[in-house]
């Protein structure tokens, strides 16, 4: 029994790691942490500039629909005068046309000025 007791703890002795191994194998281990808590630094880097980016891009799409709602209704008050405008101006052709009307006419119709006497005698 002995021997098989001896035989074990040999094979025992025989599988197990060197201090030489365990060393490079703990050292393999900490670099491996080392370069994971890299990565995710980096990852944790990415996500917050997305983050920003985001943010900065929801804060241009806000001020777009401000500065659209603005021009919107600087536009419409602007066709509205416009309008106006165009309809004082035919107004004023309209006035202009009928002046002109009566200018020509043969026989000016009677007012203040009474009726139209010709200076040179037709005959």
């Amino acid at each position: 029994m002995r021997t098989v007791v001896l035989a074990v703890l040999a094979l025992c002795a025989a599988c197990g790691i060197s201090p030489a191994e365990e060393r490079a194998r703990r050292e393999a281990l900490a670099a491996e942490g080392r370069a994971l808590e890299l990565a995710a630094d980096t990852v944790e880097a990415r996500l917050l500039a997305g983050e920003a980016r985001l943010a900065v891009w929801h804060e241009l799409a806000a001020r777009h629909q401000q500065i659209s709602e603005v021009a919107c209704r600087v536009g419409d008050s602007h066709f509205q005068d416009m309008a106006r405008l165009f309809e004082e101006q035919a107004e004023k052709g309209r006035g202009i046309r009928r002046a002109r009307g009566w200018a020509n006419a043969g026989e000016a119709p009677g007012g203040i000025g009474g009726p139209r006497v010709l200076l040179v005698d037709p005959r």
